[in-house]
């Protein structure tokens, strides 16, 4: 075996390596988005992935011509190899570390960096500058800037032609449109990524003697390149899928607590540690048009009350307003029980922005509208936490609908279940940032809204499981409404 196919082989394996660390560091940003909304669970979503990844890796000569042909021209024999695969050590290294602490960096760059930076040091080797600029400085540059604005654009068109729609039906088809642009998005990296690891193939090749400066590159290397590609990005994805559908909110927790303060003075929601705490809290009242309403400050932030009067005066500005309250939706949720007397709570996401920062048990909406809630709350259920629940297992505990003045309203079925003996509960979906089991009487300041919060305190009054599910219900529906100005249940 003559030294050049040693070395061959080595570039070779190096570039799969890099192909496999580029499949686990780049291909999962395409899905984190969907994801976070839910509109895919993270397996699935990985797996579509990396079947856009397996397309788009045979669709991408030209790339990888640029790659193979327009960046560098190392010498030929042992010494251009070792360019080559210098230049794949650096990228690997480069994508293990962004990897590790999360970074979604590009790979591409990485590789290109590499393959100029060994080029410059071994005699004869040729960096093709004009290439660089043109193919890849310049598109550097400019792709986040035209992503922008196309992205600018193209949301202000959806809010536009959207504007009027049913929050129900549009939340069913911009799911499937998610699904449908996270694949396009894998199968462009594909295209773009896979084909550069193919362009080195290719380099290495024909710097080793092993293929014509102008032949074709040969088949089993496209399929080489995109069966690694695709196996990276099934396995490894997940750290980086983590950062942008956690960490990242994280970093707008100030956003995230300003919009809470919206709803709270707009839908009425009741956040803080229950009604007996009365803490006080700055709410703006945002305000339709360009004017002051009657008898509201100048100043929003000026307006101080409570959640409770913050709830009253969104009931009295709706009744004013003469408008016809939306039909609920049937809701199922479901409260986890497990021994010793512990309940179990997520914490919403900042996605969920009615809600979010909130702590509310698994559950959701259901459609069509008279869909079986005990259905909803066990497909709910699994989909938030993982736990599977058989339906003859739910027992009624009971049932609230949401306030007439809330535009997302929902009739809610309240179930207990005991945690099934060999499960746990595990993050499945993306509305949750964090969760915890806890007795029912150490929830009592953790901000929730009234249906969480009064299910907890009447849970409190029971000291085991069994008493809790032998106890009877008044399964007669809640609305939370005003009385003489004052809130009640």
């Amino acid at each position: 075996m003559s030294a050049d196919l040693i070395a061959t082989i080595a570039v070779i394996v190096f570039a799969m390596g890099f192909n496999y660390t580029n499949g686990f560091h780049d291909a999962a940003n395409a899905i984190a988005t969907s994801v976070s909304t839910r509109a895919l669970t993270p397996r699935v979503a990985l797996v579509m992935a990396a079947v856009g990844n397996l397309i788009g890796s045979f669709l991408g000569g030209h790339v990888a011509a640029t790659v193979g042909k327009g960046v560098i021209k190392p010498p030929p024999g042992t010494s251009g190899l070792g360019v080559v695969l210098a230049g794949l050590a650096g990228a690997i290294v480069w994508n293990l570390v962004t990897w590790y602490f999360g970074i979604p960096s590009s790979s591409s760059h990485a590789l290109i960096g590499g393959l100029v930076g060994a080029t410059l040091l071994v005699p004869h080797g040729i960096v093709f500058w004009s290439g660089i600029v043109q193919k890849i400085v310049l598109p550097m540059v400019l792709s986040p800037l035209v992503g922008f604005l196309l992205g600018y654009l193209v949301m202000l068109a959806v809010l536009w032609i959207f504007r009027s729609g049913h929050p129900g039906k549009l939340n069913r088809g911009f799911r499937v449109m998610q699904s449908v642009s996270a694949f396009a998005m894998s199968f462009g990296h594909g295209l773009q990524d896979a084909a550069k690891t193919i362009g080195v193939v290719g380099l290495a090749l024909v710097t080793g003697g092993f293929l014509g400066a102008k032949a074709a590159i040969p088949i089993w290397v496209y399929l080489l390149t995109a069966a690694v590609l695709a196996l990276g990005t099934y396995s490894g994805g997940w750290r980086i899928i983590r950062t942008l559908v956690a960490d990242l909110d994280h970093a707008h927790d100030h956003l995230r607590d300003h919009g809470r303060r919206c709803h709270q003075a707009v839908l009425g929601r009741t956040l803080g540690r229950g009604r007996q705490h009365r803490a006080r809290l700055d709410l703006h009242v945002p305000r339709r048009g360009g004017g002051r309403r009657a008898g509201t400050p100048a100043d929003p932030a000026a307006v101080r009350m409570t959640p409770d009067e913050a709830f009253v005066l969104a009931a009295r500005r709706f009744a004013e307003s003469g408008a016809t309250p939306a039909v609920p939706r049937v809701a199922g949720t479901v409260v986890l029980l497990r021994e010793p007397y512990e309940v179990y709570l997520m914490e919403r996401a900042a996605t969920m922005a009615f809600a979010a920062g909130m702590y509310a048990f698994p559950g959701g909406g259901a459609e069509p509208v008279d869909a079986d809630p005990r259905a909803t709350a066990v497909r709910e259920v699994r989909e938030e936490t993982g736990v599977v629940l058989a339906p003859e297992a739910l027992v009624p505990w009971g049932r609230w609908i949401t306030p007439e003045f809330e535009p997302r309203r929902f009739d809610t079925y309240f179930f207990l279940a005991r945690l099934p003996d060999g499960q746990r509960t595990r993050r499945s979906g993306g509305e949750a940032t964090h969760d915890l089991w806890l007795p029912p009487a150490a929830t009592t300041d953790l901000p929730m809204l009234p249906p969480t919060r009064v299910t907890l305190a009447e849970l409190a009054r029971f000291d085991s499981i069994e008493a809790a599910l032998a106890a009877p219900r008044d399964l007669s529906p809640v609305q939370p409404r005003v009385v003489d100005g004052k809130l009640v249940y």
